[in-house]
């Protein structure tokens, strides 16, 4: 009886992540190297921290765009991309998971000049169709 009401006063701390971002400008450069932070702020062990972009659940994705993640002790974890461009473009969301519950952030990443690239490879596949 007293291992029931013991185990009835402890209360699982559901995780919370500290916000992260690039920085001041939110917009970067093709091949600027990125690198996020995920930072479990509070609570409780174990916790499971993964990485996935636009939502997804297959951290293939990222590894296949040259996208690194590890972790870094108990409560952090990195995601670092060398060089970006277009491809890297898009939200990658940090989920951090316990037996109390879980909680995300997500950062959007901009790049400079991709939608001119975009636009440049439009207007040039669209004058080739004319020929």
């Amino acid at each position: 009886m007293v291992q029931n009401s013991l185990f009835q006063q402890l209360k699982l701390v559901p995780p919370r992540i500290m916000p992260f971002g690039y920085g001041d400008d939110e917009t970067l450069s093709a091949g600027d190297m990125v690198q996020l932070n995920c930072i479990v702020s509070s609570g409780d062990s174990p916790l499971t921290i993964t990485w996935s972009f636009h939502g997804g659940s297959d951290t293939t994705k990222l590894t296949q765009t040259g996208v690194t993640t590890m972790k870094v002790g108990e409560r952090s974890s990195l995601l670092i991309i060398d060089s970006i461009n277009s491809e890297h473009v898009g939200q990658y969301i940090s989920n951090a998971k316990n037996a109390a519950g879980n909680a995300t952030y997500s950062a959007e990443l901009r790049v400079n000049g991709t939608q001119m690239q975009f636009q440049m490879q439009f207007i040039e596949l669209w004058a080739n169709c004319d020929a």
